[in-house]
């Protein structure tokens, strides 16, 4: 994991990267319907980060995997935006950062999982 300028990032990025505290933000941040959709106790964190190095200071991430009760796989993308204001191109950026995900996993397994985006901003 990358080094976190921003103290309020580090403490979410610190507690969401154990799969327990995550599985319990997500039962209580994402839509019933999309929970009723996946596994989230079996959560699995990925080591990659999507974020460019030069907005390392503005953004961080976790990716988890998570498994779909239909047997296949999805993936959960946490973006933490430390800004002291709101950016409107956030969600230009996640879509660049899914991407990304998609083409390492078309490299690696030869497919595309859905990814479930949640963008946690603290700012004014």
């Amino acid at each position: 994991m990358s080094e976190i300028n921003n103290p309020h990032d580090a403490f979410f990025k610190q507690f969401l990267a154990k799969s327990e505290i995550a599985a319990d933000f997500l039962r209580n941040h994402l839509p019933q319907d999309v929970l009723n959709l996946l596994d989230v106790s079996a959560l699995e964190l990925q080591k990659d980060s999507f974020v460019d190095a030069d907005l390392q200071e503005h953004f961080s991430d976790l990716l988890y995997r998570a498994p779909l009760k239909t047997g296949e796989n999805a993936f959960i993308y946490l973006l933490f935006e430390h800004k002291s204001y709101p950016d409107r191109w956030v969600a230009f950026q996640l879509l660049r950062y899914m991407v990304r995900i998609w083409e390492n996993e078309l490299r690696q397994a030869g497919s595309f999982s859905p990814i479930i985006p949640l963008v946690v901003y603290h700012g004014v």
